[in-house]
């Protein structure tokens, strides 16, 4: 009897013990929001937290779906094939703008080598006429390789000069044309017209490639403003100020480009795989030196970010372990844009490692590091400060690091679960977190619907303009502060940001409507009867989108929710009211004098400190 109730006791607490543990691993903020609570709010609010925000037709989408239906749009992305105008754009010289800049430098390398080549026939002709005739070694020596002929044995003569050349590659052929070029041997029309061609298509190549990052920034600006896929653009974000890489010290546009990718192929995939493939990408191994590790003289730069920055975190690791560290990922290198494995500096000795002793390798080392529970509270904790508030809850954390572990370190059970949250939706979490300027940026081009032009064009597109605005704002893509990245919060708050992001608005819509003008001008030039004799209005797609909207109270609230995510006090209505419908005038929506108001409503309430929140 005394046995029975001891295990009836014992079972007792085993219960409760769960219960409690449940509880703790599950508090009430991450139960999933209800369907009756799901609105228009949580929708735009979902968008702009997951994404970049959206128009009015976007967000109303998502409101007539269940909450797990929207945050699977979200979180669960098929991989569609993108827009063209989503595909970064790679060298062709068959492109009409490279054919013409190859002609333009082909003609321009002519001149010059006739030039060159009548100022040499006068000089050769000044020193004929004060010199002997040249011997047969010495004409020989012109000739072909320009080796001298007394050099040669007779035998092989005949073979270097004659059968040897016409085997080489075209590349061995036009480097050869280019010394006798530099080294003042005449060169036939033909020959010149060849190296011409080479130079110029060396010259079209080093002017693309030297615009690449300005193409690698606009390319990543469309993907954020036009994927249909804004989560994992978001996460791509996340990956970079994660793991801060910066241009400035990588100097390689299309390894950032491949970093780019990586981020955005692993975005919500299984973070280990993502450590492991990080720490074979060329970009960070040159930022971090990880090239410069070798077995007789480690590197520790790559070894101590890992586990203070990317993984663990600070206290959580000893001076030996970076060392230890450092020692497995000797001899990881790149050659070119692949990863390589140089066997002759890398330490294959046995390592002791958080404990752990072993002929560790740096994928070891990932493993081992990943298997420590901190590890997953520390990236949580990231991700809910990136998504859910600047101080989140530790209790939240601590039951997404259980999620977290618990799929083996998939990314995608976390977001879910996070995103589904009655947290995520509650008034504390809703318009309390500071837009990055990225977030600012993007959110409001989406928002209003505004175009920035075409990508390629380098110097008048609206993308410089965006890219002047985030380096004044302190987020310059591609190029981090430092390793740690972005503090972001109200770090991005300060005196000499906020006239910036005050003012941001304006001047895109001021940009686009100069862009406007410029289109017409063109249009004008080659069809003057279909231009018209004055330039279309500049719309915006949010005004076009408030069709069946007839009053000014109207309106304005709906303009409110859809930036602001709120109500503004009665007071700035009727101020913002005033400006889009003075007294004594008769009110017309379609009126040009409306559309033209509300852009300056639209302008105002932009300008809002309430705009400044997500």
């Amino acid at each position: 009897m005394r046995r029975g109730v001891g295990g009836l006791l014992v079972a007792a607490l085993f219960v409760l013990f769960l219960s409690a543990s449940a509880g703790a691993e599950d508090p009430a903020g991450l139960a999933p929001v209800p369907a009756d609570k799901w609105d228009a709010v949580k929708a735009a609010h979902l968008l702009k937290r997951a994404g970049f925000g959206g128009l009015p037709q976007e967000v109303l989408r998502l409101a007539s779906m269940s909450p797990e239906q929207a945050v699977s749009s979200m979180v669960d992305w098929d991989r569609p094939r993108e827009p063209e105008s989503l595909i970064f754009p790679r060298f062709d010289p068959s492109e009409e703008r490279h054919r013409m800049q190859l002609k333009r430098y082909e003609q321009r390398f002519l001149r010059s080598m006739r030039k060159q080549r009548a100022r040499r026939l006068t000089l050769d002709l000044a020193q004929a006429l004060s010199q002997p005739v040249p011997t047969a070694s010495e004409r020989t020596q012109r000739k072909g390789l320009g080796i001298p002929a007394n050099l040669l044995p007779g035998m092989f003569r005949r073979v270097l000069v004659d059968r040897f050349a016409p085997r080489l590659t075209k590349r061995q052929k036009l480097s050869m044309l280019y010394n006798k070029s530099r080294r003042g041997l005449p060169l036939t029309p033909a020959e010149m017209q060849t190296v011409a061609r080479g130079q110029a298509l060396a010259a079209v190549r080093r002017r693309y490639e030297s615009g690449k990052l300005t193409r690698l920034f606009n390319w990543w600006i469309g993907r954020m403003i036009e994927s249909r896929r804004p989560l994992e653009e978001k996460m791509v974000l996340f990956w970079h100020g994660h793991f801060a890489t910066s241009y400035a010290t990588v100097r390689n546009g299309e390894h950032m480009k491949l970093q780019n990718d990586l981020f955005r192929q692993q975005a919500l995939g299984n973070f280990e795989q993502l450590v492991r493939s990080i720490a074979r990408d060329p970009a960070m191994l040159r930022y971090l030196d990880g090239n410069r590790n070798k077995k007789r003289k480690p590197n520790e730069n790559f070894a101590r970010e890992l586990l203070e920055l990317f993984t663990i975190g600070i206290g959580n690791y000893t001076e030996k372990d970076i060392r230890e560290a450092a020692r497995a990922f000797t001899g990881w290198s790149y050659r070119g844009n692949r990863f390589v494995m140089d066997s002759r500096n890398h330490d294959d000795g046995q390592k002791t490692f958080m404990g752990q002793t072993g002929n560790w390798s740096g994928d070891d080392i990932v493993r081992i590091i990943l298997g420590q529970p901190k590890t997953a509270r520390f990236i949580v904790r990231k991700l809910c400060k990136f998504f859910l508030a600047e101080s989140p809850d530790p209790a939240i954390v601590k039951a997404l690091a259980w999620t977290f572990r618990d799929s083996n370190y998939e990314l995608r059970p976390v977001l879910r679960r996070l995103l589904l949250s009655q947290a995520f939706y509650r008034a504390q979490s809703i318009g309390t977190q500071i837009k990055s300027p990225v977030q600012l940026v993007i959110g409001t081009v989406r928002t209003l619907g505004l175009d920035l032009g075409e990508a390629q064009d380098l110097t008048r597109s609206g993308y410089r303009h965006v890219d002047r605005a985030l380096r004044q704002m302190g987020q310059h893509l591609f190029h981090p502060p430092n390793v740690k990245g972005w503090d972001g919060g109200r770090v991005w708050i300060n005196s000499q940001t906020m006239l910036v992001r005050y003012n941001m608005v304006r001047d895109l819509i001021a940009q686009g409507e100069s862009r406007s003008r410029r289109a017409w001008q063109q249009q004008r030039r080659k069809a003057p009867k279909k231009a018209g004799r004055r330039p279309p209005p500049f719309q915006l797609k949010l005004i076009e989108a408030l069709s069946g909207l007839e009053s000014p109270e109207q309106l304005i609230r709906h303009l409110t929710g859809v930036l602001l995510q709120r109500r503004l006090p009665p007071v700035r209505e009727a101020q913002l009211r005033a400006i889009l419908a003075p007294e004594g005038e008769q009110f017309e929506v379609e009126s040009k004098r409306t559309r033209e108001r509300l852009r300056k409503v639209i302008i105002l309430i932009t300008s809002m400190p309430e705009y400044q929140l997500s």
